[in-house]
């Protein structure tokens, strides 16, 4: 609570006191001296956002002058804090500055709509190879498999580097044995003194045991699915890791299933990823994957956006750690 110039990760189960653990940080830091609105506080949620808030306004609720800055501190999700990089340096992102942001349902709308359209474009302008592609992946679980296939790549934050060839040392075999080891390496580790505790050892124990039956596609929506809150940081690491894994497996068995059509297949995809983005930019709309990819792209190539959001804070709590993506 006290320790000072680390960084320090605090682990522990549900219905411990993270939050008031984080709390309590942000209110120690602030009566040592520290500006409430030079403290960074991130969670996985809004409505863990506004609990946060909530909770700091009545620790500070005699104290006028704090709290107003606590009710303007940065306390928000990772997307929030993207979007307000975003919003405040529109321009040297490449943005238009009244952008908006599309939620999840309006997002996959778009998105199933730039792949139909893409498909369709494919298929008048390369018609014998996409006839052969259909002939051995029905057109009708095609868009829905290819989607979910970018959307692996997208998250890990490496979509060219997803669709590269696979290894020699990284064939599926491989990649699959090395998901064992870790579930494995996870269900050593794992506690069963929760009834929450109990059902992810359950779900591990029952994925390594279909482990050479199940699908690829399969084993990554299974593996995400392991909810990985109050999770010892072995457990926590080796399933995040199990989860990378799965999804260079699921490219990689797509890629190899359909061996011949592969070239298509990156056509296909890459194609998806150009038309998606433009009906967003032609909308002025960013997705939550965007504010992710925009903010990162304007913070490695931007030096004095990244000097004015790097001096801005002096402190930086997150919450939920462990649920973030590779990006």
């Amino acid at each position: 609570m006290e320790r000072e110039r680390q960084d320090v990760c605090v682990v522990a189960g549900p219905g411990s006191g993270k939050t008031r653990v984080l709390v309590e940080r942000f209110a120690w830091l602030v009566e040592r001296g520290a500006d409430p609105e030079r403290i960074l506080a991130i969670t996985f949620t809004e409505k863990a956002a506004n609990e946060l808030k909530e909770r700091l306004a009545r620790r500070f609720a005699e104290r006028t002058d704090l709290r107003e800055k606590v009710e303007r501190a940065q306390i928000s999700t990772i997307h929030a804090f993207c979007h307000a990089i975003l919003r405040e340096h529109a321009l040297e992102a490449g943005l238009d500055p009244q952008f908006e942001v599309l939620d999840e349902v309006e997002a996959a709308a778009l998105r199933f709509e730039a792949m139909a359209a893409t498909l369709d474009k494919i298929a008048r302008e390369k018609q014998e190879e996409f006839l052969r592609l259909a002939e051995v992946w029905p057109a009708a679980d095609m868009a829905g498999a290819l989607l979910a296939v970018h959307d692996a790549m997208r998250a890990a934050g490496k979509l060219e580097e997803a669709l590269a060839p696979v290894a020699a040392d990284e064939t599926l075999q491989s990649l699959k044995q090395k998901i064992s080891e870790l579930i494995e390496e996870a269900i050593h580790s794992a506690e069963r003194k929760t009834p929450a505790q109990q059902a992810r050892f359950g779900l591990l124990q029952d994925l390594q045991e279909k482990m050479e039956d199940i699908q690829p596609q399969e084993l990554l929506a299974r593996l995400h699915g392991i909810d990985l809150r109050g999770a010892k940081r072995g457990v926590s690491d080796a399933i995040k890791a199990a989860r990378e894994a799965a999804a260079s497996l699921v490219s990689s068995w797509v890629m190899d299933l359909y061996g011949p059509q592969r070239e298509l297949l990156i056509g296909i995809l890459r194609r998806f990823d150009e038309e998606s983005r433009e009906m967003r930019r032609q909308r002025g709309a960013l997705d939550y994957t965007d504010l992710e990819e925009f903010a990162l792209r304007l913070l490695r190539k931007n030096e004095a956006a990244r000097r004015a959001v790097a001096e801005r804070f002096e402190h930086i709590l997150m919450d939920e750690l462990q649920d973030t993506n590779p990006l």
